[in-house]
């Protein structure tokens, strides 16, 4: 993840620390039941709302959108750009925004960044008080990195216990200064009670405590894991070789153009066959001043030998305020607020004559990676990093997942195509995923009459002004022709996008109230039972193991503390 480049998923905060916002610029921006200082966010990120206008703080998102999920371009006003919000704009971007459904595009998820973690963990008086890799309880033991991973393996434990003294860093802590019977569980990034039910569960399999407790149910764990190993998607950083055609108009002919120094036609090939693009310079300022970022959205790359040289070619989609394929920045955004004739930025490498002022110029494009910056490899072997992503998506996550199912028991490697556990000297194992639907778990089993099939229905009535009712096409007033209507485009012509706001969807659905007994199925709006796979059942291991594996194996502790 590159570091203070106005990326809008930076982990560093307002101060350019690591750490959540300061409490000035929270209470500045966070509104309706938002409004109070965090320490933590969800995984959508709390939308940062702030104050129409004027000298007002903010973006002005909805309260239904977060600030890493949705829409960050909404609700024009004038002066909304102000000396105020303005270093908020240099970082925004359209989180979810698709205006066509071709070339590279194969569907409008392949544009929409689904969610992308809170704040940097810190900032709260328990820090110092919670440790997710105390020493053991017998000889004061203590994990510690293997195979050269840069993520330590305890980060993936969901709970610690409450240390009795403040942690000073200082590593003079033993054993006895940790209470067992106390457990911390960071539940931060659930989004479903399938999932918390799977960290409580896994907290209490990590720390059985003198009961020996252990438990079952749930089924996956959250795709962005914890607070403590925040994951967000990677950018890719490329030198922008001066090179950008704006053919602008109605057409599919812009492009611009960057190199990987030391790049070969491979590793270009990894790039994302469509996505976004930011750049470090270029971009205009309104109140304040340079570097301030531009940024396009790409339907297709090509990647080309240019005498020697291995470049790629990106072609740009419509995008977000203009609805043409061209670079947008926060001038364009302000020409909007103000009801003025849109501009864009030049980024033209060809000073104009005088009087005319030069573009400011990017040195740098960022690239969406669309993957995960942390990873997990079980061997020394850097080639097959890339296989080993501990966040790719919540779809991959859930189907293909690399991460321990945490309370099921298992570890997802074995039954996964992106694994790093070799099998011998025989190479790597690929399975079929290590979830499945029928893995949802109830205590009651199969014909089970509290549980029903309807809890588990997907979610078909989206709220209004969400992220979700924006409809699978941006700025086309509501309309689907273009996927409905395929090859009704040219790459002459294609028809620019009009912008429109988040408030004028029609995707939306009210809440049911349904008076036409026939009008939706009554399986789909009087569900029954409870949701089976947020069931947790917790148990106790007896006697008679636990003596028989301190007999046999010597085995003194459980769970993580397992000791020989």
């Amino acid at each position: 993840m590159p570091h203070s480049q106005n990326l809008p998923n930076e982990i560093t905060n307002n101060d350019n620390d690591y750490g959540p916002p300061d409490t000035t610029y929270q209470s500045r921006r966070q509104r309706f039941h938002w409004q109070t200082t965090l320490n933590w966010s969800p995984a959508q990120g709390t939308p940062n709302i702030g104050d129409a206008g004027g000298a007002g703080y903010g973006l002005i998102q909805r309260p239904e959108h977060g600030h890493h999920y949705g829409q960050h371009f909404i609700n024009p006003v004038a002066n909304l750009v102000n000396a105020n919000s303005e270093a908020d704009f240099k970082k925004a971007h359209p989180y979810q925004h698709c205006a066509i459904g071709y070339y590279g595009i194969a569907m409008s998820a392949d544009m929409t960044f689904h969610m992308d973690g809170g704040y940097h963990p810190g900032g709260s008086w328990m820090d110092n008080q919670i440790a997710f890799n105390p020493q053991m309880e017998k000889s004061d033991f203590q994990l510690s990195k293997i195979n050269g991973n840069l993520v330590h393996p305890t980060a993936f434990r969901v709970s610690g216990p409450m240390a009795t003294v403040v942690l000073d860093g200082l590593l003079g802590e033993d054993a006895s200064d940790f209470n067992r019977e106390i457990i911390v569980v960071d539940g931060t990034r659930c989004q479903n009670g399938e999932e918390l039910a799977t960290i409580i569960g896994q907290a209490i399999n990590e720390n059985p405590g003198k009961g020996a407790l252990k438990a079952m149910g749930g089924t996956f764990m959250p795709s962005m894991g914890n607070a403590m190993r925040q994951d967000r998607y990677g950018w890719i950083e490329l030198e922008w070789n001066q090179v950008y055609h704006n053919a602008t108009a109605s057409s599919s002919q812009s492009y611009i153009e960057a190199i990987l120094g030391g790049g070969t036609q491979a590793s270009l090939e990894q790039i994302p066959a469509c996505g976004w693009i930011r750049t470090d310079d270029g971009g205009r300022p309104v109140h304040g001043s340079a570097p301030c970022p531009a940024f396009a959205p790409y339907h297709s790359r090509e990647v080309y030998d240019n005498s020697g040289t291995w470049t790629v070619r990106f072609w740009l989609a419509p995008n977000r305020i203009t609805g043409k394929a061209q670079f947008e920045d926060i001038t364009t955004w302000n020409n909007k607020c103000a009801g003025a004739t849109l501009t864009v930025p030049g980024m033209s490498p060809i000073p104009p004559p005088p009087p005319g002022v030069p573009d400011p110029l990017p040195t740098k494009l960022f690239i969406w990676s669309k993957s995960g910056v942390h990873y997990y490899n079980n061997e020394n072997a850097t080639a097959r990093d890339h296989m080993t992503r501990v966040h790719f998506s919540g779809v991959v996550d859930a189907i293909d997942r690399t991460r321990p199912t945490g309370v099921m028991g298992w570890a997802g490697e074995r039954y996964s195509y992106l694994n790093s556990l070799k099998v011998g000297t025989q190479g790597y194992g690929a399975g079929l995923g290590a979830w499945h639907p029928m893995l949802g778990f109830s205590p009651y089993g199969p014909a089970s009459s509290a549980m029903s099939t309807f809890s588990h229905l997907p979610h078909f009535t989206p709220m209004r002004n969400g992220p979700e009712a924006t409809g699978p096409l941006n700025n086309r007033s509501n309309s689907d022709s273009v996927l409905t209507t395929p090859y009704s485009w040219n790459y002459t012509t294609t028809a620019a996008a009009t912008y429109d706001d988040v408030e004028d969807s029609t995707y939306f659905v009210n809440p049911l109230h349904i008076a036409d007994k026939d009008a939706v199925p009554r399986a789909l709006h009087h569900t029954q039972g409870v949701f089976g796979r947020a069931f947790l059942v917790i148990s106790y291991e007896a006697e008679f193991p636990l003596v028989a594996k301190r007999d046999r194996d010597g085995i003194t502790l459980q769970a993580t503390g397992w000791q020989l």
